[in-house]
């Protein structure tokens, strides 16, 4: 595993904790998505049914570690939060 993606990793737990002591859902929700768009995530919107459908598909709320030309990288979807992953 490469540093930065232990960085990154690291970053989110960190945010992922801190948001569990949080209170407000609706302040916590919007901190989630700010914290994982400075640590790196880039926010893509479910626009039609089909990419609606298989944003749904992943679990809520939940990184996943995929592989894509050989390169690792994560999708946290939240499709009832922004409608994105």
């Amino acid at each position: 595993m490469s540093g930065s993606t232990q960085a990154i990793k690291s970053i989110v737990f960190i945010a992922v904790l801190a948001l569990l002591g949080s209170g407000t859902s609706s302040h916590a929700q919007q901190t989630t998505g700010q914290l994982l768009i400075s640590s790196g995530f880039n926010p893509i919107a479910a626009t039609t049914p089909e990419t609606m459908e298989r944003l749904r598909s992943f679990p809520a709320n939940q990184f996943l570690l995929r592989n894509k030309a050989g390169r690792p990288y994560y999708v946290y979807a939240d499709p009832t939060g922004c409608g994105c992953a």
